[in-house]
């Protein structure tokens, strides 16, 4: 689930980045994805019915640290959601039953990898609080 995108970044920005994204932190949480929805036309995502409030917190603190460092920020409001697929004939909004429970206890950098779509390398990781 990406909480801020950052784009192409540099050495420094990403130096910026990993010591500013230490400071943000929050409070460990539970998301419920219930909903299968498309977020554009042809994008179909698993999102939440009700983002918990640490998740936005967290997006927001990450979103104002990627304006600051990096110059970006996105002008759209944040969208908690995992991709299922892209290009979809039929995106449709349902709910998904059982609900999959996404327990999260820590967050992380990551840059993709352009010769694998869809694949990530993990940069760095930061702990969230424990108290889910």
């Amino acid at each position: 689930m990406t909480l801020a995108f950052v784009g192409e970044a540099d050495t420094r920005v990403r130096r910026a980045l990993e010591q500013g994204a230490a400071s943000v932190g929050g409070e460990g949480f539970v998301c419920v994805l219930d909903r299968i929805e498309a977020l554009v036309p042809g994008i179909e995502v698993l999102a939440p019915s009700a983002p918990p409030s640490p998740l936005l917190a967290l997006a927001e603190g990450l979103r104002r640290l990627v304006a600051d460092v990096a110059g970006a920020a996105g002008c759209r409001p944040y969208r908690p959601h995992v991709t299922l697929a892209r290009h979809a004939d039929h995106a449709r909004s349902v709910s998904l039953f059982p609900p999959v429970v996404w327990r999260a206890r820590d967050y992380v950098l990551c840059r993709s990898v352009r010769a694998e779509p869809g694949s990530y390398d993990v940069l760095k990781r930061w702990p969230l609080n424990e108290d889910i």
